[in-house]
């Protein structure tokens, strides 16, 4: 009779543990679909500079835009390179920008050349930048497209005289409340995600804990610990549970922008990326 009540126990704490598992699982996923426009930087790479402290010798770099009549002569070329791309699972379409705050590629810093596209995941989605509007101490460049399903989106460019400057995407997207994400900045997963996960574990080890000391008890010694295999199904549903909740919800994980590669010399290791002979700016992985 005893030996009945420490598997309801048990059971009951199981039962208990995958309600909560269950709850905290469907609350953490009751959000996924949604629009989750982010963006990521890349350092600054160094492509030419006018003078060799070391050396002492000098160069001289030019620089001419499509339409300029004349070459401007500068110091100094720095890349730098912003990701964007749609992590939600719903699409983001061209009409969800709003008017009043256009979608835009702004940069704080002086010496800016030229913003432009290097590539896009996927050429369906028409992803295409305006031209860049350059003043003294800023820098902007609008960002236009049809739609961004899951992970599509582009790599921007931009171009400068000097390493000092601050890239960003900025805007409004309809359905994004929160505003754009900066991929940069680790996100803070919800309460109830963490709490879920916790509950689940102490209520699992609780369960344990208490099966062995019951046992123990009733058959007045460890001998007879394998009865602990009798409720086993019971824990088993929790743990799973724990186990798919803390690899998918929690803890966070870093947002990746796959099939978003930045160009080849701007990467040291990786596949390299092949344009297509067409020209367009769409990007495959290459061998």
């Amino acid at each position: 009779m005893l030996l009945a009540m420490v598997g309801v126990l048990v059971a009951a704490v199981g039962v208990v543990a995958s309600v909560i598992g269950v709850y905290a699982y469907f609350e953490a996923r009751r959000d996924r679909r949604v629009k989750a426009l982010a963006f990521s930087r890349a350092q600054s790479i160094s492509l030419a500079t006018a003078r060799s402290l070391e050396r002492g010798y000098e160069l001289s770099i030019h620089y001419r835009a499509p339409g300029m009549a004349e070459s401007k002569q500068v110091e100094a070329a720095w890349a730098a390179h912003l990701r964007f791309a749609n992590f939600g699972k719903e699409p983001i379409r061209g009409d969800d920008i709003a008017r009043a705050s256009p979608l835009r590629i702004e940069v704080e810093g002086r010496g800016v050349l030229d913003i432009s596209l290097t590539g896009a995941r996927r050429s369906v989605s028409r992803v295409a930048i305006g031209p860049p509007q350059i003043e003294d101490d800023c820098a902007s460049a609008a960002i236009t497209f049809d739609f961004l399903d899951h992970r599509d989106g582009g790599v921007v460019t931009i171009l400068s005289t000097s390493p000092l400057i601050r890239t960003a995407l900025v805007g409004e997207i309809i359905g994004m409340p929160r505003g754009i994400i900066d991929a940069d900045v680790p996100a803070a997963r919800g309460l109830w995600s963490k709490l879920g996960v916790a509950l689940t574990i102490l209520a699992e080890l609780a369960a344990f804990a208490a099966a062995a000391y019951v046992t123990k008890v009733v058959a007045g010694s460890w001998a007879d610990i394998w009865l602990l295999t009798v409720p086993i199904a019971a824990l088993v549903i929790p743990l799973l549970l724990a186990g798919t909740i803390s690899d998918t919800v929690w803890p966070s994980r870093s947002r990746k922008f796959s099939g978003l590669p930045l160009p080849a010399w701007a990467r040291p290791f990786g596949p390299v990326p092949v344009r297509p002979p067409d020209g367009s700016t769409e990007w495959f992985p290459g061998p």
